[in-house]
């Protein structure tokens, strides 16, 4: 308003009008948007019960150290995603950007998150989070993992990496050799589901060691350890609640 005061009192009316107008259906496109993706998450795509959910986390602990090992069946694919579930990070992370630093027995320090903003972020921003097999055996998956498959091939493009890991990964969580069998899961596994898996398991134990909070909290708690912003990444957020763990 300050900035428009010299200006005559219709021409300052228009603008007001205007700028009132523009807050009005950005705040509407804001509530159309987060609405949306509430109303398409609401119902979760897979439900499971602790105990269900135990037996699924601790075969894929099974699957990743019976990758570790070589054998004629040894497959990167299903020790990355093994990986990607015990941990919550990305698969690029896994396999080619992350950094790891033990903190304790089960929470890792990693620098290199994918899907920064910029360069420095990726190469700086560091984030401390859970995980759901013992960090020293994390970080001795990753360097097998690492020396299972050469990632250097793809010359540190995403696309190219995206493309040309595809296949592999989306066989190893699907058919009769999935690293995931659960009688309570009957819709068709995708490689990114193994990050919701563990939002749905972190998100579990949030709420017991801190129950009766609100479901704000809560995302902003998963944020803290899937690297995420609660406040702007509403559909990010609501993807993560498309399984379920309850008692």
């Amino acid at each position: 308003e300050k900035a428009i005061k010299p200006y005559n009192e219709n021409f300052i009316a228009i603008v007001l009008h205007y700028l009132a107008d523009l807050k009005d259906e950005q705040a509407t496109e804001y509530r159309k948007h987060r609405n949306k993706a509430a109303k398409a998450n609401n119902k979760a795509k897979i439900q499971l019960t602790i105990d269900q959910a135990k037996e699924v986390f601790a075969n894929v602990q099974s699957e990743m150290v019976q990758q570790m090992q070589p054998s004629r069946y040894q497959s990167w694919a299903k020790l990355c995603l093994s990986i990607c579930l015990l941990t919550g990070r990305r698969i690029y992370e896994i396999c080619i950007t992350g950094q790891f630093e033990i903190i304790n027995h089960n929470t890792l320090k990693m620098v290199g998150m994918a899907k920064q903003k910029n360069e420095i972020d990726t190469e700086t921003k560091s984030i401390e989070f859970t995980t759901y097999a013992d960090t020293n055996l994390i970080i001795w998956a990753i360097e097998k993992l690492r020396e299972l498959k050469d990632f250097a091939a793809y010359g540190g493009e995403y696309e190219k990496f995206r493309k040309g890991t595809s296949t592999p990964l989306r066989h190893a969580v699907t058919g009769d050799t999935s690293i995931i069998k659960n009688d309570a899961i009957d819709v068709k596994l995708q490689p990114k589901m193994m990050r919701q898996f563990y939002a749905a398991m972190l998100k579990f134990d949030i709420q017991k060691q801190q129950p009766n909070e609100s479901d704000n909290f809560y995302d902003h708690e998963l944020a803290k350890h899937l690297g995420h912003n609660a406040e702007t990444d509403i559909e990010t957020v609501q993807s993560y609640k498309d399984i379920v763990i309850y008692d």
